[in-house]
């Protein structure tokens, strides 16, 4: 980017040539629109206590984990906002210091020390090769997982996941990053399967009418309402429930939002999973019986 004119002067000939210059590029001069967005998206990313002066009466969010990227897109962004006209340059340091939307793309781990394993993993997914690693339990047992497919990384309650088929579970399975040992992933020479899909779970549950009526959650692949029925509460007072039909990947996530929604759903199907989701129930009340 950024070119520059060359005079040259020969008896009494004067020719001038554009040449790609050494300085900064040209002038960017964006809408108010292009300009607001890039002002978001820079909040995305940056910390703001990095940005921003500090207010006791007013404080910021704060933000000790990192997003394994964020560095790169900040850079990439700051010097996009260099070439701006110099009306824009101060709108958008005046907004990058004190954004009006709070709205970060940080993680609630600190996963900038595992970049190093998201890039080993990136190239294995890029070479269609399988892999292996070194991956530590709830229990911080670290089991050896040999033979996984690996097909991509995506970002999940605050979580770097990597999604993967492992061969001798015959399931796809999600592994937290940071809990990937880093110097144990290495790439096997088997290829992995790339028309292998996941098969998603069908279930369905009952939810409170005024949480329904707000909006049903989207973390389900999709879902759709059954039938919206009445009935009496524990306290004689009437109220309304919807049954929803919905589908996901991952049946751990399933009995995690249900959780969340506590006394206002009750999970109807798979006869499995309502089971499964009985039994926590039953030990969560058991710890409060001590």
């Amino acid at each position: 980017m950024g070119y520059q004119i060359e005079e040259s002067r020969a008896v009494n000939v004067t020719r001038y040539s554009l040449v790609k210059g050494t300085g900064p590029g040209g002038t960017f001069l964006l809408n108010q629109s292009e300009l607001d967005a890039l002002v978001l998206l820079h909040a995305l990313f940056a910390d703001p206590t990095k940005y921003a002066q500090i207010d006791a009466t007013h404080p910021l969010p704060a933000q000790p984990p990192r997003n394994p990227f964020a560095e790169e897109i900040l850079l990439l962004i700051e010097r996009l906002a260099a070439t701006l006209s110099a009306e824009q340059k101060k709108y958008f340091d005046r907004w990058a210091r004190k954004p009006y939307v709070y709205f970060n793309m940080d993680t609630v781990t600190d996963y900038l020390p595992h970049r190093i394993t998201i890039d080993v993993i990136v190239k294995a997914v890029s070479r269609r090769q399988q892999i292996r690693f070194e991956y530590a339990s709830l229990l911080r047992q670290k089991i050896l997982h040999e033979h996984i497919d690996p097909y991509y990384i995506v970002h999940q309650d605050g979580h770097l996941y990597l999604i993967g088929y492992s061969h001798k579970a015959n399931s796809f399975l999600e592994f937290r990053i940071d809990r990937i040992e880093a110097e144990s992933v290495k790439m096997e020479p088997d290829m992995i399967d790339g028309e292998r899909r996941r098969r998603p779970v069908e279930f369905s549950y009952w939810i409170d009418g005024s949480i329904a009526k707000s909006g049903l959650s989207q973390r389900w692949l999709m879902h759709t309402v059954e039938r919206e029925e009445a009935y009496i509460d524990e306290e004689g007072k009437q109220r309304r429930r919807v049954l929803v039909r919905a589908k996901a990947y991952n049946e751990w996530r399933i009995l995690q939002q249900m959780h969340k929604y506590g006394d206002k759903a009750e999970l109807v199907s798979p006869p499995e999973l309502r089971e499964r989701m009985r039994k926590e129930v039953e030990r969560m009340y058991g710890n409060y019986q001590k």
